[in-house]
């Protein structure tokens, strides 16, 4: 139960007071980087499961959610596309600088840090982009170096 878990929680970060933690200069050095966690499955119902337990627990850890154009898409044109054609449709307009979902990605998440923060699946990502214009597609891609866990 709880008491593995502070074992295991002990043996992958150490405790401050561990001497091989102890930097040469005598600061604390329990400033270690916890791990990301990567967490696959086969369909983004799985997927938004997982996250909807995880909303359940305290742990709240910053969250990111890759898919693909197909399931991202929220450009009124490009979203009714399949396949190769909606990814080249996708990078023909985002090399032009002629989607606006796209052009309003860069610095979305320091504007809005609920993309990282909610634990948001890939419908709320699709009602986030479409309320504030900004593509989920390149959002998570963005997002996705700042998570804890990458679904």
């Amino acid at each position: 139960g709880s008491a593995m878990l502070d074992e295991l929680a002990i043996a992958a970060f150490g405790t401050p007071d561990a001497p091989d933690l102890q930097p040469a200069n005598g600061t604390a050095a329990f400033d270690r980087t916890p791990p990301r966690i990567i967490y696959m499955s086969r369909t983004h119902g799985q997927l938004s499961q997982v996250i909807r337990e995880l909303r359940n627990t305290k742990y709240r850890p910053r969250t990111s959610v890759l898919g693909s154009r197909q399931q991202f898409c929220v450009h009124p044109e490009v979203s009714k596309l399949r396949g190769a054609a909606q990814n080249t449709q996708c990078q023909k307009l985002v090399g032009a600088n002629a989607c606006k979902f796209h052009n309003k990605t860069q610095g979305h998440k320091a504007e809005h840090p609920e993309v990282l923060t909610d634990m948001m699946d890939i419908e709320d990502l699709g009602v986030h982009g479409n309320k504030h214009t900004v593509c989920p597609y390149y959002l998570t891609r963005d997002t996705a170096g700042d998570a804890d866990i990458v679904f």
